[in-house]
């Protein structure tokens, strides 16, 4: 099985394999149980030409290109202003080209830390906001590269464990509608697309403020930050309330001498 679907990866990439042939050769290697979105995502695999994704890499780079040369913050604040889905979009490809590790590569969404000073407003979720305004904004300019450019900027990004659960699964809003735009195109992530149980609107990087206890942490289902800024494995120094967006310092047990002002 391994060699047939290099052949045809190869084929596909070569412009000349039939793709009315793929149903008899694929499928029934397949068991009966495979669900539609993932069928969906493998005849998208195949599909796409390499014509066609050079095409979509040089709409990125020149999208890239048109966007002003700024810092993170003044990027990231532009992302809200009324503008055309394509400046948008270059605003969000330079922003993610400088948040994310390797010149903006998607698939390292999870090594992104830090925070912008000293508003305190945490990078990673900068970058998941440069993500789903790119997303959206490259759909809504309606041209066939720069829909494909967003299914491969989502195929990078689901290349991260933790990025299908904390940004899609338990992802804001905006994931309903990237889900329908590209399923009307069926193009699909790899693996299909993940349940949505999530909740909270964009922006979602927003300043820390105030302070929570762990256990009403906890309690709250909310996500944790490390002291970077980074998703945490496990208790953080930071707490994340997906439901109103607010970010708050987490107070331990042996921090409680401090006086806390307010209530989350």
């Amino acid at each position: 099985m391994n060699l047939i679907h290099t052949k045809i990866q190869r084929c596909v990439l070569l412009g000349f394999f039939p793709l009315f042939l793929l149903p008899g050769i694929l499928l029934p290697a397949y068991p009966k149980e495979v669900s539609s979105a993932e069928t969906t995502a493998l005849f998208s695999l195949y599909s796409i030409k390499e014509g066609e994704r050079q095409e979509a890499k040089k709409l990125q780079q020149a999208l890239v290109q048109e966007a002003p040369a700024l810092e993170e913050r003044a990027l990231w604040e532009k992302l809200w202003a009324p503008l055309a889905p394509r400046q948008k979009a270059a605003l969000g490809l330079r922003l993610m080209e400088q948040i994310y590790p390797l010149r903006g590569d998607p698939g390292k969404w999870e090594e992104i830390r830090g925070f912008w000073h000293p508003s305190m407003h945490p990078r990673s979720l900068a970058g998941l906001d440069a993500f789903f305004v790119t997303l959206q904004a490259l759909l809504e300019m309606e041209e066939p590269p720069a829909s494909l450019l967003a299914y491969l900027l989502l195929k990078e990004f689901c290349t991260s464990s933790r990025a299908r659960q904390i940004a899609l699964r338990e992802g804001p809003e905006i994931y309903g509608f990237l889900r329908e735009e590209l399923e009307s195109q069926n193009l699909a992530p790899p693996g299909g697309w993940p349940r949505w149980k999530g909740k909270g609107t964009l922006p979602l990087a927003r300043p820390v403020r105030g302070y929570v206890t762990v256990d009403t942490a906890l309690a709250r289902r909310m996500t944790f930050l490390d002291g970077y800024g980074g998703i945490a494995s496990g208790l953080g120094r930071y707490a994340w309330d997906r439901e109103t967006g607010r970010i708050y310092r987490v107070i331990y047990r042996e921090d409680r001498r401090i006086f806390i002002p307010g209530s989350p």
